[in-house]
């Protein structure tokens, strides 16, 4: 299996989202799977895996819990 800690490539690399954009997703997905290039005006991010699932979470999309 091929990941981006050995291709030394994070997600967010221009070169990883033209490849998806070239290939398109269909060709760009393993089986069972499906990739798509996901646009944020975020500087950061972070991935959540669940159930062989992945969601991109911004820092807007957190609630997070005040303690006063």
């Amino acid at each position: 299996k091929i990941d981006e800690t050995m291709l030394e490539m994070n997600r967010h690399t221009p070169l990883l989202s033209l490849c998806i954009q070239d290939l398109g997703s269909l060709k760009a997905s393993g089986p069972g799977a499906s990739v798509e290039i996901w646009e944020t005006t975020s500087s950061s991010y972070t991935i959540r895996s669940s159930g062989g699932f992945e969601t991109v979470i911004v820092p807007s999309d957190i609630r997070w819990v005040v303690i006063e």
